[in-house]
């Protein structure tokens, strides 16, 4: 499972960036950061979160990750 390349992802589809991300899921922006460069870890409720904004289920998130 990769999460900093589903993160990656759901932002290039979106046209995005991480400061938008941040703001949506109430994060700080070097979170996001280090979220999008494998640094970190996000936990299961920010995941979830990240697929809402995302307008995905988190299993459609996670596997952005795994293709």
């Amino acid at each position: 499972m990769d999460l900093a390349r589903s993160i990656r992802i759901g932002l290039a589809r979106e046209g995005k960036t991480q400061g938008w991300l941040s703001e949506q899921i109430g994060a700080a922006r070097p979170t996001i950061c280090h979220y999008c460069t494998g640094k970190a870890q996000p936990g299961p409720e920010r995941i979830r979160q990240m697929a809402e904004v995302f307008g995905m289920t988190v299993s459609e998130f996670i596997a952005l990750g795994e293709k």
